[in-house]
Formats: C-alpha cells, structure tokens, sequence
C-alpha cells in the first residue's frame, strides 16, 4: 500500500462512515450561494491536483468540516458572515488542522 493511500485511509478512520463520499460534492442545504461556490471552486482545484477530499465531513467526535483533504489531513473551512465567536465554537471540534478560507478572497491552493 502506498504512503498517500495510507495517510487516505487514517484520515478516513476520523469521519463517520456515512459521510465517507470520497470526491463528491455535497453542498449543505443552510449555506449561502457565495459559500456553494467557494467549496466547488476549492473541490475543483483539489481535483486538478490529485488530491482527495470530502465535504460535509462529519467527524466521529463531534463537528462537521465543509472540506476535509485526505491525504493532507487538514479540514478546509469556507467562511462568509460568520461572528468570531460562532467560528471558535464550530471549529474547536475538528480532529485534524483547520484552514480558514474567506468567500471573498481568491483561492491560491494548499
């Protein structure tokens, strides 16, 4: 087995199985159109890149990320008009790195 697919499958071992839809996006019903977009841009840009990723991860312990890269093992958190303090609070949850991604700036890549 290689290296990328065993740090896939450790990552994988975080999320609820079913949340496990490898390199599909699923857009959460609440979210704002601004923030559906941001997530497919950073998906699509995952994609370009060979890498893996699931969205809407759901975590065993607690918390959801909009986009988990599996290889890296960092959770990707697009945000828009969220307060500080609801931020803290959603993201304190997560097993692995954040990376906070505003809706307004342009995305660079990891």
């Amino acid at each position: 087995m290689s290296l990328k697919q065993q740090r896939i499958n450790e990552t994988m071992r975080l999320v609820k199985i079913h949340s496990r839809h490898i390199n599909c996006i699923r857009l959460h019903k609440s979210t704002n159109i601004a923030h559906q977009q941001k997530i497919c841009e950073i998906c699509m840009w995952l994609l370009a890149n060979d890498m893996d990723f699931i969205t809407e991860a759901e975590f065993i312990g607690g918390g959801r990320a909009d986009i988990l890269v599996l290889e890296e093992a960092i959770a990707i958190e697009v945000l828009d008009s969220e307060l500080k303090k609801d931020r803290v609070i959603h993201l304190k949850d997560y097993p692995v790195p954040k990376l906070e991604v505003s809706v307004a700036q342009p995305w660079k890549g990891l």
